[in-house]
């Protein structure tokens, strides 16, 4: 079968009469044949003329809407791209299109003659295609197969309206409104708000706030994806509450049974209770009343698990607590803090004229403790008791010093260091396509910050990476245009790692094919993608319905997925004319290139 199912909110329809009543909407969509592809429809033998009228909830247009006497109603052919257009007559709502008749179509009315948008924003588009009753459900609709005939009666829903009430939402930069597939409808920078002239169906409103007020995502408060429900004619309030998405948390802070004022709590998302060190971009923080009471509000985190510290004075520190919120959920969490360690770091006179850098980690490479310089070197509060690795790197002399340190509650440690072991280099040679220039970083998780360095590439593909703390478990990434390699390795001395990019394939090309016949991507823009191995690459699909993508652009030798895709072909409207993101897996070819050969298009049921 050819292209198929146009997202519509249907209702029941009967005959000849196609109406889109209110409800869910569904898909327009089409996959790509993974087996034996079905044999195509047969065309339509000997349809010369369609005609009908055009109603409003049964009432002939120009009666139905007062200053809208008539829309385009179209004719539409996906796998041969031929399209007819006609304006209903502004008196009577009648309309005729005289049609080729070679291929399944569908009707459309309210729709711009080029197929991509609606003309009038008090009414909704129809589609119509093969007979059959749709309920309130997401389902499929074909092209219709049958010969044209007369009484063809396309029946339009009015527009929708949505009114948002402030709330509690008293701070936010943006307000949108966008359909389930995530197309922006409108926006708004203040409440109340109206949105108005929307198609029956289903859309989501999302709310986002300045970085410095909500982190990672700045979004406060959001539906439910497709929660608002908006009626033909009808008017659809919302009133947002930041607890409808975002949790809270409180909790009192105690040593020893004492409440702990003035306490700094941190609360930080993290991946899961196992990886204490992963820690994302997403964070809150309060500081403890005079009765160690904390509390982080409704709007200020996401949903998820986080990893909550406390730290007060130079010794008192809470080990880490871990908790997962829920939306809606005030979540209650008392600390018990406990007195830490305190580690003195005494350096040379050359190590504190060049302001070498101090770092304590735990068994897991977390950075532990806060740093203040003192006259003669350096104090880190607040360390956990047990045993960790003092790091002291003199970036000038290019040395270091590491050593174990062993840290007993409520005590002091004092240790003198002189840093005069030389930091290492690790160099070599990048070669294989786009190796000049190839980004090269050394990542070390057990050495923090410390084992971090980054370069470039030179025009001949040499680097050079300098003044490195050795370490095991180091990873070496090297990022080159469409190729990345990287190599894991224990570092003890300098060394030389040369490294070789993969190569890169030929000149990729493919055809589609749709009902047999060459699909030219009518009446939006195609694309054919291959996915893999953190990278998607494109190619737009032309009229002939041939794509390439060019030489030297995508790792030869790999399994990669290829899809197809479109843009969204009807703007400002809950539902998508698109090609389903049906997939394959393909091997990529080398650097001969090659051909993946005729892909025929067929409906998804």
């Amino acid at each position: 079968m050819p292209i198929g199912a146009f997202l519509v909110p249907a209702g029941r329809y009967k005959g000849r009469m196609h109406r889109i009543a209110r409800g869910p909407v569904l898909v327009l969509t089409a996959a790509l044949a993974l087996v034996a592809v079905p044999a195509a429809a047969e065309p339509v033998a000997g349809a010369t003329e369609v005609t009908g009228v055009v109603t409003v909830d049964g009432v002939p247009l120009p009666d139905a809407m007062d200053g809208l006497g008539s829309v385009t109603v179209m004719y539409w052919e996906p796998s041969t791209g031929e399209r007819r257009t006609t304006e209903s007559d502004p008196d009577t709502g009648a309309y005729a299109l005289d049609v080729p008749g070679t291929a399944p179509y569908y009707l459309a009315a309210n729709v711009t003659p080029d197929g991509v948008g609606r003309e009038s924003d008090d009414l909704a588009p129809v589609f119509v295609g093969a007979d059959g009753t749709h309920d309130y459900a997401w389902q499929t609709l074909a092209p219709a197969t049958d010969a044209a005939a007369t009484d063809v009666t396309l029946d339009l829903d009015r527009s929708g309206t949505v009114v948002v009430k402030a709330g509690d939402l008293h701070q936010f930069d943006d307000l949108t409104l966008r359909t389930i597939g995530g197309r922006l409808i409108d926006r708004t920078s203040s409440l109340p708000a109206t949105f108005s002239g929307l198609v029956p169906g289903r859309y989501t409103l999302q709310a986002w706030t300045p970085w410095d007020t909500i982190q990672h995502p700045a979004a406060p408060w959001q539906t439910a994806s497709g929660g608002v429900v908006v009626e033909a004619g009808g008017t659809t309030t919302i009133v947002p509450a930041r607890s409808d998405t975002t949790p809270a948390l409180r909790g009192t802070v105690t040593k020893g049974g004492a409440p702990v004022a003035g306490a700094m709590v941190r609360i930080d998302r993290v991946t899961s209770a196992t990886h204490v060190g992963d820690v994302e971009w997403g964070y809150s923080w309060d500081k403890t009343d005079s009765r160690g009471r904390y509390a982080v509000d409704y709007g200020d985190l996401l949903p998820g698990r986080y990893r909550i510290r406390v730290e007060s004075g130079q010794t008192t520190e809470s080990s880490d607590v871990y908790v997962s919120l829920r939306a809606g959920v005030t979540t209650v969490r008392d600390i018990a803090a406990a007195q830490q360690g305190r580690l003195k770091v005494v350096m040379t006179a050359a190590a504190r004229k060049h302001q070498s850098s101090v770092t304590i980690l735990d068994s897991k490479g977390v950075q532990r403790g806060g740093m203040t310089w003192t006259s003669t070197g350096a104090a880190i509060d607040r360390v956990p008791p047990g045993t960790h690795t003092l790091i002291v790197h003199d970036s000038v002399a290019r040395t270091y010093e590491a050593r174990r340190v062993v840290i007993t509650r409520g005590k002091t440690a004092t240790v003198n260091v002189n840093p005069r072991k030389p930091t290492v280099t690790v160099s070599g040679r990048v070669t294989g396509p786009n190796a000049a220039r190839a980004g090269v970083t050394l990542v070390s998780n057990r050495l923090g910050e410390l084992g971090h360095r980054m370069t470039r590439a030179s025009s001949t593909g040499w680097y050079s990476l300098r003044d490195v703390v050795p370490g095991a478990d180091q990873l070496l990434v090297v990022k080159a245009k469409h190729a990345e390699v990287q190599r894991e390795m224990d570092l003890v001395s300098t060394r030389r790692l040369d490294v070789r990019l993969p190569a890169t394939s030929g000149v990729i090309t493919g055809r589609l094919t749709l009902g047999g016949l060459p699909y030219d991507g009518s009446p939006g823009d195609v694309w054919a993608t291959l996915d893999g191995g953190g990278r998607t690459e494109r190619a737009r699909v032309n009229a002939r319905g041939q794509f390439s993508f060019p030489a030297g652009t995508i790792t030869a030798g790999v399994d990669r997925t290829l899809a197809v895709t479109t843009t969204d072909l009807v703007s400002g409207v809950p539902y998508a004319v698109r090609l389903l993101l049906a997939d394959r897996t393909v091997r990529t070819p080398g650097a001969a290139g090659g051909d993946l050969g005729t892909i025929e298009l067929v409906v998804r049921r």
